[in-house]
């Protein structure tokens, strides 16, 4: 498998397969990081296929390779890895923003749920309360049932309904990329017409932090730009490394075969 089939694939399980799943999971791993003893076996329990599985490793190899990573520290980093999957099963053994917008009579009832989502020596870890059995059979059922409907009983979503975090292209004047989504604070949304009076901004405005996308606002309104991500302190500086590691991409040869025998 090449590095651009990978990237299709994983692109395509993001925006159309399974966009919510993908991006929870994304979401869930930054509450995780310091209480996971080992992972679990995440590619046999959400069902993938093989080639969904090399895929993953694939793409993230080739991103690790370009950020100069270095892979001696995984069990087989020296001797070699035989595939995509065999790379990602070694890769996952390294692995209040959720309530922030919601009206505070629902936090408790949201940390709840959420909590009853974790294993429970990351519930411990974190200081959640255990919910009750209630609340956690209804949680266990709903995604039970929801992961039927998904399965059986929806159609493939179509292209043109493909869930995109960030833009696809970069804005044509400024340069940067705008992200259309915000957990706390809006970093990197347009001040557009729905992102600051849609329902999702009046709800922050009543029950939330109350910061909504605006014109020249603190939360970077015009877009996200690699070469002068923050913080503040160390905004725009390094852009000249940074331009040499983008040129030094440019000239690297991609292998156009599978880079795990090539």
């Amino acid at each position: 498998m090449t590095v651009k089939e990978a990237h299709d694939i994983m692109r395509q399980l993001r925006e159309l397969e399974f966009p919510f799943a993908l991006r929870g999971s994304t979401r869930m791993t930054t509450l995780k990081t310091a209480s996971v003893p080992t992972m679990a076996d995440l590619f046999v329990a959400t069902g993938q296929r093989n080639v969904e599985k090399c895929a993953v490793g694939v793409f993230y190899r080739s991103m690790g390779e370009a950020m100069e990573l270095p892979f001696n520290l995984l069990p087989s980093g020296k001797a070699g890895f035989i595939d995509g999957i065999h790379f990602a099963q070694e890769l996952k053994r390294l692995m209040g923003l959720e309530t922030a917008n919601y009206p505070s009579i629902l936090r408790p009832v949201v940390e709840s749920i959420f909590a009853a989502r974790l294993d429970e020596h990351i519930r411990v870890s974190m200081g959640y309360r255990k919910p009750g059995i209630a609340l956690s059979s209804l949680v266990a059922s709903s995604v039970a049932m929801r992961k039927f409907i998904l399965r059986y009983l929806s159609l493939p979503r179509p292209d043109f309904m493909a869930v995109r975090v960030l833009d696809a292209a970069p804005d044509p004047y400024s340069g940067r990329y705008a992200i259309k989504e915000w957990l706390d604070n809006p970093w990197y949304v347009k001040p557009t017409f729905p992102n600051r009076w849609g329902l999702n901004s009046w709800s922050v405005r009543l029950f939330g932090t109350g910061n909504v996308p605006t014109n020249n606002g603190s939360f970077r309104d015009e877009g996200y730009d690699i070469r002068a991500i923050g913080p503040q302190i160390m905004e725009n500086k390094g852009q000249a490394e940074v331009e040499a590691i983008f040129e030094k991409l440019r000239k690297k040869d991609v292998p156009t075969g599978c880079p795990f025998h090539a």
